[in-house]
C-alpha cells in the first residue's frame, strides 16, 4: 500500500512513514525522510529553547537521574560478573592475549623502572583520590591500525572511567 507524504507530496511506501495510532490509516502524514528533516531544523531553531529545557528537567531530577545511574552500574557489574562466572575459559584466553601482546611489545630498551614508577602513579592516585585509575597506552597495544609498544613514552595515566571509554582506539588526528 502507498501514502502520499503532505511535506514533499512523492508517494510512497508505507514503511516510509512512521507509525502513529491517531490518524486513521496509522501512519503520519510525513514521509520519514521529511520528518527527519523538520525535527533537525526545528532543533537548529531552537538550540538555546532545548539547552534550557534539558538543564531545568535535569535539576529538578538529580536524585532520580542518581539513582538511574547507580542502578545501571550495578547491572552492568553483575552482567559482568555472571559473564566471567560462566566463561572462565574465556576469560583466561583475553587475559592471556593481552599479557603476551604487552610481553611482545615490551623492546629490550624500555626503561622498565620509568614503567614501574607509571604503574606505581595510577595506584597512588587511587588511593589518594579514591577514584580508580589505569595506565593506558596511548597508542593501543592490539589497534586496528596501528598497534603501539610497552614502552614509557607510550603510557598515560587516566582515570578509569576516561580509559574505558576510550577503549582500544587511537585518534589518527594526533
Amino acid at each position: 500500500m502507498n501514502k502520499k507524504c503532505i511535506k514533499c507530496g512523492e508517494v510512497k511506501e508505507l514503511e516510509g512513514f512512521s507509525k502513529r495510532s491517531r490518524n486513521k490509516d496509522g501512519y503520519r502524514g510525513t514521509c520519514r525522510l521529511c520528518a527527519t528533516a523538520m525535527s533537525k531544523a526545528w532543533q537548529a531553531a531552537n538550540r538555546e529553547r532545548q539547552a534550557a529545557y534539558i538543564k531545568v528537567r535535569r535539576s529538578k531530577n538529580k536524585e532520580h537521574i542518581k539513582e538511574y545511574v547507580r542502578a545501571t552500574k550495578e547491572r552492568k557489574s553483575a552482567t559482568n560478573k555472571a559473564w566471567k562466572s560462566i566463561n572462565p575459559d574465556r576469560l583466561n584466553f583475553y587475559t592471556a592475549k593481552r599479557r603476551a601482546a604487552q610481553l611482545e611489545r615490551t623492546v629490550p630498551w624500555a626503561d622498565l623502572v620509568s614503567i614501574q614508577a607509571i604503574y606505581s602513579e595510577a595506584k597512588r592516585l587511587t588511593e589518594t583520590t579514591g577514584v580508580k585509575h589505569h595506565v593506558d597506552h596511548v597508542i593501543p597495544l592490539q589497534g586496528e591500525l596501528v598497534s603501539g609498544l610497552h614502552v614509557e613514552s607510550n603510557l598515560q595515566v587516566l582515570t578509569a572511567q576516561e580509559n574505558c571509554s576510550k577503549s582500544n582506539k587511537f585518534n589518527t588526528n594526533n
